[in-house]
């Protein structure tokens, strides 16, 4: 019987860190769709998800989703703030 390897197994609903890991070697295993939100079980092969992730934090991909997050805030709270204000001039 060959020994089996088991799977340094990560899960996160981060879809950018799960892409980010992706990038750096991890492979995925499983995606899910949990109503709104997502599932990633990610393989890591030998990475320690500990060093990934604050690999993740220092980098120029954290970075460009923080600013995407802030652009979509900006859209929607401004897209909010137009739709009241034409609900209030129609009354």
């Amino acid at each position: 019987m060959e020994p089996t390897n088991p799977i340094n197994e990560f899960v996160t609903n981060d879809l950018s860190l799960a892409a980010y890991m992706l990038m750096c070697g991890a492979s995925m295993v499983k995606a899910k769709r949990l109503g709104k939100s997502y599932k990633f079980i990610l393989d890591l092969g030998e990475m320690s998800s500990e060093q990934l992730m604050v690999s993740w934090v220092n980098s120029e991909c954290s970075k460009f989703d923080s600013r995407v997050r802030d652009l979509k805030k900006a859209l929607f709270s401004s897209e909010k703030r137009t739709c009241s204000r034409s609900q209030t001039s129609k009354s």
